[in-house]
């Protein structure tokens, strides 16, 4: 724990290379600190499979994002993440842009009557050549605000990307 913070201790050592640590002190020992991925509180998520499991469930709750995730590993259910109809809100937590990496297929089907601000996705890369009607947040959204959003990445589909 540092700062109140869970991390994973590692300690590795490399025989041919070295490092001084002080005047005169030589060790081949390297310690390294990763973060442990923190638990949802309350509407906040911290984990992208959490995140698009909880929205699946209930797709008119209100959805916050607490620091960026990543989407690298999570399957899509089915043309998109989140199959079920938007109707919440999906931002970072207050003051903050956080990002949503690594999208391989649109995050919604449809959003309809929901707000979407304060996010990042970067490094889309979602390539469906056969695909008509296709886009980052989704295909369709009706009555939506949509505000203070950056994509940067590829998206590839057949008609109406």
């Amino acid at each position: 724990t540092v700062d109140g913070e869970n991390f994973y201790k590692i300690t590795s050592e490399a025989t041919d290379l070295i490092q001084h640590t002080k005047e005169e002190q030589i060790k081949n020992e390297y310690t390294y600190y990763i973060a442990k991925p923190k638990q949802k509180e309350n509407n906040v998520y911290y984990d992208f499979g959490e995140l698009v499991e909880a929205i699946q469930n209930n797709p008119e709750g209100d959805y916050k994002i607490g620091e960026s995730l990543n989407a690298t590993n999570i399957k899509p259910n089915g043309k998109s993440y989140i199959t079920k109809k938007f109707k919440g809100s999906l931002t970072s937590t207050d003051g903050n842009k956080f990002a949503i990496h690594n999208l391989a297929n649109p995050l919604f089907n449809e959003i309809e009557n929901a707000t979407i601000k304060d996010l990042i996705f970067s490094n889309v890369n979602i390539n469906k050549p056969n695909t008509e009607q296709i886009a980052t947040l989704g295909k369709d959204a009706t009555n939506t605000i949509i505000e203070n959003i950056k994509i940067t990445g590829s998206i590839v589909g057949s008609n109406d990307v």
